[in-house]
């Protein structure tokens, strides 16, 4: 028989594209695509056998003129061809996570393995009867080649397992996205057109053209890089990460998810450019992989790294593991990333939060358990590994995790209330301004730190609520008041991001002012930097509205970050508030001059100068003699009650 194989050159093209693309983009991590690559490498070594046990003797040299290296290639040719349909089988299952619910019967097992046990017995049988094929030798150029009756069982065997993936993957059907059923449903007439073909014309092997083409059609719609890796990284992305623990929760496996927080991920963005950042993240995921990779020699289990968004990482780990070993084995990580590495010429030390969580028994799913790796790293105080059920037996951990219900709560029940905190002038000697500070108490858990409650304010939306309770009861104090008798020019308040971003603010500011019948520069607005930093044009521009009533700005938090001096200089600023981070370096003489600077370069801009966090009389003597205008902080006094506070002013002021 004469066969026509060029149709296998052009699948082995194929495949071999196909597993460059799978290396080059790593596309082999993870338990559903390392049955992919395995798939492909396998039809790539079927399409091998089969142009072996089939080209031209000319093309394969004396070594095949014997029919015995025919018949040799022919059996591992079908000893792969009924392993691929098996790998496929797999593949979809794990995909859609059902492979450990199928285990579990024992019909499915059976249909899975005895068709693959009676096709090798059939295979097998074929030296001792020659009743499924025969290659003779026609001469000393020609080798014939026969088919036997029983070759059409194998056929029969391999539709078989045709048929029944097709009826796994509409079983399942559903835990998968439309694009990628389709795409698996579309492969397997193509397969199947591949076999009618080479079954009824022998001639034309077409079978492993048809296998390549679906495997490529599973490459452009199922394994996309783009969608299931992360360009950044190179690691499974946010989307195989979901993918990944739904169906793990589907097939009733218990799984440890491990995630590791780098908190502050924007603040290094911010000082070292988009690209370099990109930089940083993909030296953290290398150094998280070698690690995991380093303990695998040591340890049962296995971890698969994921890069999911902003700074956040996780892993899955499967088989058995210890507790004690893992947190070790996780501290070590936090110990790495806080010593740092270089990048560019700069040491970066980063704080590095992680957690450990078992799915599903403390988070049924996976929109749950990434809500909550949104926020964990603000349940840590320290850098270092902690297990969920360590965190939720934590008072601050319950605090966070009903956070939103507390500020409803306060809302609705009036649990919010207003500190007032003194502000020293150095000119004067009196306490010529105040800082308001809004305190929530909860009639269950007590107080409630105003890092948390204002983060998950501005995260749920209900900081222009807060906002605007702070801007009207500030406004009732001085109406009711009157602190402008005690000494008191002006109280500070702050302002939000989102508050900022709201077009109507300074209308609704000056409905206050007219509301409580106060001059609008009793009021100072405090502003942080980052503030300008989302939509600079609208807030510059509600900041202008604001200053043309009458009401100055103060920005907060100078030193904190990274300022930048021509937004600095783009609005004048009444008062910059030197951060407390400035303040605790005071002592030593080289940061001391840093700060004796800013404070000269300020004070340039016309603008006063504050000075925040003062906790000992050497840190404001050193101020004081630098000529800052305002001090604020414990040394002079701490937030207090309103009534506390006239009666401070009262004592002090008067």
């Amino acid at each position: 028989m004469n066969r026509i194989f060029y149709f296998d050159y052009s699948a082995i093209f194929i495949l071999l594209v196909i597993l460059a693309f799978i290396l080059i983009h790593g596309m082999y991590k993870g338990r559903t695509n390392r049955y992919y690559f395995f798939v492909t490498l396998i039809a790539l070594l079927t399409t091998v056998m089969d142009i072996l046990r089939s080209a031209p003797l000319s093309a394969l040299g004396a070594f095949a003129s014997e029919p015995g290296f025919r018949a040799f290639c022919t059996y591992i040719f079908h000893v792969l061809r009924i392993l691929t349909p098996m790998l496929l089988i797999a593949m979809v299952g794990h995909m859609t996570g059902v492979w450990a619910r199928m285990r579990k019967s024992r019909a499915f097992m059976a249909a899975f393995y005895l068709p693959a046990f009676l096709y090798l017995i059939v295979l097998f049988s074929n030296p001792a009867n020659e009743k499924v094929f025969c290659y003779m030798k026609d001469g000393d150029t020609e080798i014939g080649y026969w088919r036997g009756p029983l070759m059409t069982v194998l056929y029969v065997i391999a539709f078989f397992y045709l048929i029944f993936t097709i009826l796994v993957l509409i079983s399942c059907r559903r835990r998968l996205t439309k694009e990628k059923a389709a795409a698996l449903i579309v492969c397997y007439p193509i397969v199947g057109v591949g076999l009618i073909i080479e079954a009824l014309l022998p001639a034309y092997l077409v079978q492993m053209f048809t296998m390549s083409m679906a495997v490529l059609v599973l490459a452009f719609f199922v394994f996309r890089p783009d969608q299931t890796y992360d360009a950044d990284t190179g690691a499974r992305s946010y989307e195989s990460f979901i993918e990944d623990v739904n169906n793990n929760v589907y097939s009733g496996y218990k799984t440890m998810v491990v995630f590791g927080r780098l908190s502050d991920s924007e603040a290094i963005r911010s000082m070292v450019g988009t690209a370099t950042y990109r930089k940083v993240i993909r030296q953290i995921f290398a150094t998280i992989e070698s690690h995991i990779k380093e303990g695998r020699s040591e340890h049962e289990y296995t971890v698969e790294p994921y890069y999911l968004r902003n700074g956040l990482f996780a892993g899955i780990v499967t088989g058995p593991f210890d507790r004690e070993v893992l947190r070790r084995r996780m501290n070590e990580l936090v110990t790495k990333a806080w010593k740092g590495f270089y990048m560019d010429g700069m040491l970066l030390q980063m704080d590095f939060h992680m957690c450990g969580v078992e799915v599903p028994t403390d988070f049924p799913d996976a929109e749950k358990l990434i809500s909550f790796a949104d926020t964990y790293d603000y349940y840590l105080t320290e850098n270092n590994f902690k297990y969920y059920d360590e965190l939720s037996m934590e008072r601050n951990f319950v605090i966070r995790a009903q956070i939103d219900r507390i500020i409803t709560k306060g809302i609705t029940g009036n649990n919010f209330r207003m500190y007032y905190q003194p502000i020293w002038s150095v000119k004067e000697k009196k306490f010529k301004s105040a800082e308001a500070l809004i305190r929530l108490h909860d009639d269950e858990l007590g107080f409630i730190p105003p890092d948390v409650f204002i983060k998950a304010a501005e995260k749920n939306g209900t900081i222009i609520k807060i906002g605007d309770f702070v801007i009207n009861d500030v406004m009732r104090f001085i109406h009711d008041e009157r602190p402008e008798d005690l000494g008191v020019d002006f109280i500070e308040v702050n302002l939000s991001i989102l508050q900022c971003l709201q077009g109507d603010l300074a209308e609704r500011i000056n409905d206050a002012f007219e509301k409580y019948d106060i001059k609008a520069g009793q009021v100072n607005f405090e502003i942080t930097e980052t503030a300008t930093e989302y939509a600079y044009d609208a807030v510059i521009s509600t900041m202008k509205e604001i200053s043309n009533m009458g009401s100055g700005f103060s920005l907060d938090d100078y030193g904190s970050g990274y300022s930048n001096l021509q937004r600095l200089m783009s609005f004048p600023y009444m008062i910059i508030k030197i951060d407390k981070s400035l303040v605790d370096q005071i002592t030593v003489p080289k940061k001391r001059k840093i700060v004796e600077n800013t404070v000269n370069f300020i004070k340039t801009t016309g603008s006063k100068v504050v000075v925040e966090g003062v906790e000992t009389e050497e840190q404001a003597n050193i101020f004081i003699d630098m000529g800052v205008d305002y001090i604020q902080g414990y040394y002079y006094a701490r937030p207090m009650p309103e009534d506390e506070y006239l009666d401070f002013l009262r004592k002090n002021n008067v």
